[in-house]
């Protein structure tokens, strides 16, 4: 009765429906709200952020953050300061 319920087990078991990958980061890109939400809930627990799902969420807010740098105007060192 044990092995026959194992077995039921194990093949139930091997007829579920596999698991969606998670979004990926350009998805995030697109979809700022999804991605600011899912940051959130990431930095709530530190094993979370380990998920595929976390992970690329994590990785479009860098590159959101990055890209917004990419508006600054070039600093420049050698430039003397207008007010001496």
């Amino acid at each position: 009765m044990a092995a026959t319920l194992a077995s039921v087990a194990a093949l139930s078991a091997g007829c579920s429906k596999p698991a969606e990958p998670p979004p990926t980061v350009s998805w995030y890109m697109e979809h700022p709200d999804e991605m600011r939400a899912k940051v959130a809930w990431c930095a709530e627990d530190m094993q979370r952020q380990t998920l595929g799902d976390c992970a690329n969420a994590l990785a479009a807010n860098g590159r959101k953050q990055l890209g917004s740098m990419k508006d600054l105007p070039p600093i420049e060192w050698n430039r003397p300061d207008p007010k001496h």
